[in-house]
């Protein structure tokens, strides 16, 4: 029995017969999938003069997201700001529980300032606003690194202008074309066959110098999830909207093709977004008024042990008292990071704690996310929750801050700001899926390897269908660094593929 045959997707389907094939598409490249990575291995094929078909299921390119992550750039070091590769490899191994591959780790790092370079070059040349994000995190319970990078118009408006700029070269670009089957000829991969909406048979691509699988991730394909990555499910919401169509549709070519995947469980992005944008370092409490983790945590987190441990209720409430811009301007120098700083603040300007006033206001006022109350008691009353329970809480984290020691949980004495002076405020919090960045065992020229862990010739893949840069979570490391990786790999990608690298 193959590795994957006791997966019900691991079967490979029968060879599409030769009399459904009504044309045959010849490149010298044939990208599956139009996310930020096809796009990008699309518009850097183009510049090297790649003949290239790129290939998408949907009705348009797809891309969502706001930060770009590398470890070096031009505009970085514009900044003042020079990350050691070295020092992010070893964090980035720690943080994947050295299961990731450190060879895929330092190419990311090392290839990321040419390509940001390279991206830069394109937007600036358009007059495409960008700068360095700042609003990342200063404590001590983890390591984040100045890398992030924020352009006008988002990620959608880059995988926009890659596209526009592949198209410029003359791609050959079809929409509504789902990939079916690779062609494997003498142990290598040499094409694609694939259907158009509405089209009665299948045309078939070869591809003289290689396929680059971009499919994304297996976050739409519930029985994936539940093989591959069953804590993913455990988030109330799924944020991205392009879920239906992640389908693990490339995961699965690859089996089929003898590929082999990552170590299991897969690793996933997990934020607290859907709800109340903000969590800051204040009080949680559960659906029955208990204290239940040290606030000063990462998004990522912060939003995976609310699910965890509160499956009943798989949410959690941040309570904090009408002094909190207050704390959280006398704060932020030993925190800060996603959802307890603005998601958007440039580097080298200071907190705005009117944005966050802004923010838990609108909140309030919408009724769904936040609550506020002149009386714990009433407050508890709005979230249906034991008014005892929630007022004993308060009073036991207050007399820890009276103390300066949180010997209950273990929060630093710098991030116990007591809870007193109405009124009081709940934000409500969960754990929001992103996306699940994990796939195809790789070597660090992006070739898929099958199960004894050699090349499959021809076979390239790029993104989230790509495995082993990321293991057990998602480092926040380097805010963005899945973006940042799609563009990296799908520029390195085609730079193999043209024999540059």
């Amino acid at each position: 029995m193959a590795k994957y045959d006791k997966y019900s997707w691991g079967i490979a389907p029968p060879p599409i017969p030769e009399e459904e094939i009504c044309e045959t598409v010849r490149a010298q490249v044939v990208i599956v999938g139009a996310g930020l990575s096809g796009v990008s291995a699309a518009a850097r094929c183009g510049e090297l003069g790649l003949k290239t078909v790129l290939l998408e299921k949907g009705k348009r390119n797809s891309a969502r997201g706001l930060h770009v992550g590398v470890a070096n750039s031009r505009l970085l070091r514009q900044n003042g700001i020079e990350n050691n590769i070295d020092d992010i490899t070893r964090e980035w191994m720690t943080a994947t529980g050295h299961r990731a591959k450190i060879d895929i780790i330092r190419t990311f790092l090392k290839e990321s300032e040419p390509a940001m370079d390279w991206l830069l070059d394109k937007t600036d040349a358009r007059g495409i606003h960008s700068y360095i994000f700042g609003g990342g995190y200063h404590g001590e319970a983890y390591k984040e690194f100045v890398c992030t990078h924020i352009f006008a118009g988002g990620v959608e408006g880059l995988a926009s202008l890659l596209l526009e700029e592949a198209l410029s070269y003359g791609l050959d670009y079809r929409v509504n074309t789902s990939a079916c089957q690779l062609i494997k000829e003498q142990g290598r991969v040499i094409g694609v066959i694939a259907r158009s909406k509405g089209q009665e048979g299948y045309t078939r691509y070869l591809a003289e110098k290689g396929v680059v699988l971009a499919t994304g991730d297996i976050s739409g394909n519930r029985q994936m999830c539940e093989d591959l990555a069953p804590f993913a499910l455990k988030a109330t919401t799924n944020i991205n909207h392009h879920a239906p169509q992640l389908t693990g549709d490339g995961h699965r070519m690859g089996i089929w093709a003898g590929a082999d995947m990552q170590e299991g469980p897969f690793p996933f992005a997990m934020h607290i977004m859907a709800y109340s944008i903000n969590s800051f370092y204040f009080l949680l409490v559960n659906q029955q008024g208990q204290r239940y983790m040290n606030e000063d945590c990462w998004a990522q987190g912060k939003a995976t042990y609310t699910v965890r441990h509160n499956p009943d209720y798989p949410y959690g409430y941040v309570i904090f008292d009408s002094d909190y811009l207050q704390d959280l301007s006398d704060t932020i120098q030993y925190g800060g990071g996603l959802f307890w700083d603005s998601t958007v603040r440039p580097y080298g300007t200071p907190f705005d704690p009117r944005a966050v006033e802004y923010a838990v206001n609108t909140c309030v006022a919408e009724g769904i996310d936040g609550w506020k109350d002149d009386t714990l008691e009433g407050l508890a009353a709005q979230l249906g929750i034991p008014a005892g329970e929630l007022t004993k809480t308060v009073d036991r984290y207050n007399e820890l801050c009276d103390r300066g020691n949180d010997e209950d949980f273990g929060k630093r004495k710098e991030l116990m700001s007591d809870c007193r002076k109405g009124p009081f405020y709940a934000l409500k919090i969960s754990g929001s899926l992103l996306h699940i960045p994990a796939g195809l065992s790789m070597n660090a020229r992006m070739q898929v390897l099958d199960t004894k862990q050699q090349p499959i010739e021809g076979l390239y893949a790029v993104g989230n269908v790509a495995g082993d840069l990321y293991a057990i979570d998602y480092p926040l490391l380097i805010n963005g660094s899945c973006h940042g990786r799609c563009i990296t790999f799908g520029k390195l990608t085609a730079e193999i593929l043209a024999g540059k690298k």
